[in-house]
This record gives C-alpha cells, structure tokens and sequence, in this order.
C-alpha cells in the first residue's frame, strides 16, 4: 500500500499560485515591451538599464516557468493520490460522492420551492376575496 500524503495549505493555494505565475507573465510581457520600445533610445546610461532589464526578465521568465512546471507536478500527483484513494478504497469515494450528491439535491430541492426573495420585498399574505 502506497503512502497517503495529506493535504496541506500549500495544496489549497494552487488557484493563488497560478493566478501570481498569470500576473508575473503580464508583467513580463509589460517589461518586454517597455524593452522594445526604447531600443532606439541612445546614451551609454539607457544601454546599461536596458541590458540590466533584459537579464532581469531572462531570469524571472525561466524561474517563472520552473515553477509552472513544479505547480502541474504537484497537481499531477495530487490527481494521481486522488486517484490512487478511490482505487483502494471504492466504498468510501463512493459514500462522499452520494453525501455529497444528496446535500446538492436537498439544496436544489429547498431553492426550486423557496425561490429567493430579496429582502426589501414585503411578503404579503393571501388576497381576500370578500369586500
């Protein structure tokens, strides 16, 4: 039997992770572009920053993609654990996924005969039909 690995905070921040790599890849396609448009700027100064800024974003680009690949291992092998789980223990994944099917259906149920009112809506009672 495999070892189980538990889920730790760092698993839970996978979303967080991927959108800073979506981020740091805006602004590197910012500072490219910074880069580009200032190719024809003369002065030993401006070459200096330049070549200094192209180093930077060489560095970042190949740490950003390190660590890219690092998020999809750890996503792979939290898949293949999830995966493994279920293999060795069908009757439980099978228990979760009915509880959780049957909170969905209650939930749906109780919203299908309880539409949401909002709550400035005054409800009023049944309309009287003597006058």
């Amino acid at each position: 039997m495999a070892r189980k690995r538990k889920v730790t905070a760092s698993d839970l921040t996978q979303a967080s992770a991927e959108q800073l790599m979506d981020d740091l890849q805006t602004v590197l396609e910012d500072a490219e572009a910074l880069l580009s448009a200032t190719t024809g700027q003369a002065g030993e100064r401006i070459q200096q920053v330049r070549a200094r800024a192209e180093e930077t974003v060489r560095a970042v680009r190949d740490r950003l993609a390190a660590a890219q690949d690092e998020v999809t291992r750890r996503a792979r092998a939290a898949l293949d654990d999830a995966d493994e789980y279920v293999r060795e223990n069908p009757w439980q994944a099978l228990g979760v996924t009915a509880g959780v099917a049957f909170l969905i259906g209650l939930l749906a149920g109780r919203l299908r005969r309880h539409p949401y009112r909002p709550a400035s809506k005054k409800l009023e009672g049944p309309a009287s039909t003597t006058s």
